[in-house]
């Protein structure tokens, strides 16, 4: 669809013109030099992420770079071809995905490990139909190892907990403390997004005293229990004792 666009988007606290927010989530996101069609796909999801929160968005959503300057690169061009401008002070006609007569939710991610994830793996329910996931990926898969000691590993669990209000029991092996459950198979047989892990011995709800389930979503670990310390919830993991 083309509609009338917002001419600012509320990012954090801050209002940021149109064509600046998109050409800087844009470069932070795929870079300035990919394609030019590329370019103008983001510019077109990153519009439409932007409309879908009604155009006020947390920064813990997309990635943002913040010193970039943009005038006469390829990101500019690219956005205002698809906002429909000469430069950034006309009143822009954005194109932007529609689904049912509202902005369709265009989560978009930096890297996959093959094929994409469906809505349901990564937060549960069923309300985005049309994000079924195992769409693959032309780019190449590569791999990234993050280290994390025992005791950053019990502190981000303990910080979760008491965000939470839960209590959550851990036995003396570390190597026991977490737990994949389930995954599907987007990298190989092996490898996929993680779509259950256990995380603990005994989760209690602090409020009630009542015993809940220590397990969640590999998305949930990664992003509200890892803060972010992970790229993706396509993961593995080994313990290796000191």
């Amino acid at each position: 669809n083309v509609g009338v666009s917002k001419e600012a988007v509320k990012y954090g606290d801050k209002e940021i013109p149109i064509v600046e927010y998109l050409c800087k989530t844009t470069y932070k996101e795929i870079g300035p030099s990919a394609p030019m069609e590329a370019l103008k796909a983001q510019v077109v999801s990153a519009y439409t992420f932007a409309k879908y929160y009604n155009f006020d968005v947390k920064k813990s959503l997309h990635a943002y770079k913040e010193d970039f300057d943009y005038a006469g690169s390829n990101i500019y061009k690219a956005c205002l071809d698809v906002l429909g401008l000469t430069d950034e002070f006309g009143t822009p006609q954005a194109k932007y995905l529609d689904y049912n007569g509202k902005a369709a939710f265009t989560c978009y991610f930096a890297s996959s490990p093959g094929k994409t994830a469906s809505s349901n793996s990564v937060w549960g329910g069923d309300q985005y139909p049309y994000l079924v996931g195992g769409a693959p990926s032309p780019e190449e898969v590569g791999k990234s190892t993050k280290e994390i000691t025992a005791d950053e590993m019990k502190k981000y669990i303990e910080s979760y907990a008491k965000e939470n209000g839960l209590e959550i029991t851990l036995g003396e092996d570390p190597a026991k403390w977490i737990e994949i459950i389930s995954h599907d198979s987007a990298y190989d047989a092996n490898t996929g997004y993680v779509t259950k892990i256990r995380v603990g011995d005994k989760w209690v709800k602090k409020s009630t005293g009542e015993t809940t389930v220590n397990q969640m979503r590999g998305n949930s670990f990664r992003c509200n229990l890892l803060d972010f310390a992970i790229k993706s919830h396509c993961f593995t993991f080994e313990y290796i004792p000191a």
